[in-house]
């Protein structure tokens, strides 16, 4: 499905050739040297029917059905998943070495870990959301610092644009 509008597209072989289909108006593109298919859609003038109604004296709801779904072999996340997710994705980040060194390390450790991962879900969440409008799987440094402002971790007086971007590289640098 694609929306109502106007709209150009080709086809590409598996070879990477670039072809055109007879069956739809080829234009030239935008007053360039380049010939695309252009094709109108219309407005959608039926609704799509719902999969299930319930009825409830006369009330009519559409029901979100799982096992009717494309999600239907979709498993939920358990507490011992997500305490496996957190495990290795903490042995991937590089928390433990901005670290000061000192006699209270492992403690400090152990409470920023019970910490995130009491957030983790959330933290998972908003990975997700950022990087889906970015260039997945990672997000820019524009990303970043849009998260800090929406976050408010960009305050100007103790964290300002400097700082977060001396904080990322130092996050980001490898040591392998």
């Amino acid at each position: 499905m694609v929306p109502a509008g106007v709209h150009y597209f080709y086809f590409v072989r598996d070879q990477g050739t670039i072809f055109l289909s007879p069956n739809y108006e080829v234009i030239r593109f935008k007053s360039t040297n380049i010939f695309l298919n252009r094709i109108v859609v219309g407005k959608r003038l039926m609704d799509i029917e719902t999969v299930h109604v319930a009825k409830n004296d006369d009330d009519i709801e559409p029901v979100f059905m799982k096992d009717r779904s494309v999600f239907k072999d979709y498993r939920e996340d358990t507490h011992g998943f997500l305490e496996r997710c957190f495990e290795q994705d903490f042995e991937f980040s590089k928390i433990p070495r901005t670290m000061k060194k000192g006699s209270n390390a492992e403690k400090e450790l152990k409470e920023i870990k019970e910490l995130l991962f009491e957030n983790y879900v959330r933290i998972h969440n908003i990975f997700d959301f950022y990087s889906g409008s970015s260039a997945y799987p990672t997000l820019s440094m524009n990303d970043f610092t849009s998260f800090a402002n929406t976050t408010k971790i960009l305050d100007g007086e103790v964290i300002n644009l400097a700082a977060l971007d001396l904080i990322l590289v130092a996050a980001c640098v490898s040591h392998h």
